[in-house]
């Protein structure tokens, strides 16, 4: 693919089955794409990981882009909920350990109370 297409171009060839387009699409916006979500989650393996669902989202919902605007906004915008979930999805998680970290301390405080008790009784 020598030729410079436009990013709608290479939609329109990749929804022909074009693998060189979507290439194409890919080397062209795959950093810029990365360094968005490392901006987002501080991480670069998750970077990198919601960078490459980022694509796979592109490309399995490519039907339903219209060309009303700009091609980069639409992949940026893909990306941006792909970081919002994720932030939510380790905030979610973060906040259960909280709870179990809680219970586990909660726990060890009644044991501590009971050998203390025991002691106290035996002692």
């Amino acid at each position: 693919m020598e030729e410079i297409y436009s990013d709608d171009a290479l939609v329109e060839q990749i929804r022909i089955g074009d693998e060189k387009a979507a290439e194409e699409l890919i080397r062209r916006y795959y950093t810029s794409v990365l360094r968005c979500c490392k901006r987002q989650c501080f991480n670069l393996e998750k970077a990198e990981d919601l960078t490459q669902e980022t694509f796979l989202k592109l490309f399995k919902n490519l039907s339903g882009y219209k060309e009303k605007g700009k091609f980069k906004a639409y992949l940026y915008t893909i990306a941006n909920h792909l970081c919002i979930d994720e932030s939510r999805k380790m905030k979610d998680c973060s906040l259960e350990n909280e709870e179990e970290i809680r219970d586990e301390c909660d726990e060890l405080r009644r044991i501590e109370d009971k050998s203390e008790i025991g002691y106290l009784l035996c002692g």
